[in-house]
């Protein structure tokens, strides 16, 4: 696949995760996904895709990704932007706080050649995220 191409799975995928729109879920994760950064016990596979997927959406129900700049580098893609969402439901272990929050991430992607997505690793800022929610105390 060239880079427009990836490009635009990425955009596509990005797309749908804003709509909370599990529908073409196994058409567009491989069977063998691996999401680096899933919780432990995450299966792998379009499954464990959905379970992160859900778990994010019942705790921030307007939940979207704003999708600022696509890198590609040959089969990797790089996803830059800003992940955003009020907490009305339970976060792993914490409880709702009605709290909204904005943070930056990059997530990084692998598909193969079928165009499905093969990999998954983000870079994010959980402490702000924390932070925001209330959570966790602000420095100082």
């Amino acid at each position: 696949m060239d880079a427009d191409e990836l490009r635009r799975l990425a955009a596509e995928d990005w797309a749908r995760f804003n709509a909370h729109d599990l529908s073409e879920i196994e058409d567009r994760v491989a069977p063998g996904f691996v999401n680096h950064n899933a919780a432990p016990g995450t299966p792998d596979g379009p499954e464990g895709f959905a379970q992160v997927a859900e778990r994010l959406w019942s705790a921030f129900p307007d939940m979207r990704f704003e999708v600022e700049e696509i890198f590609v580098a040959e089969d990797r893609v790089a996803v830059l932007g800003w992940m955003s969402g009020t907490q009305k439901g339970q976060f792993g272990p914490f409880p709702p706080s009605d709290e909204e929050f904005r943070v930056r991430q990059i997530h990084t992607y692998r598909y193969g050649e079928d165009q499905r997505l093969t990999e998954h690793l983000a870079v994010r800022d959980d402490v702000a995220m924390m932070q925001q929610l209330g959570h966790m105390p602000a420095p100082g």
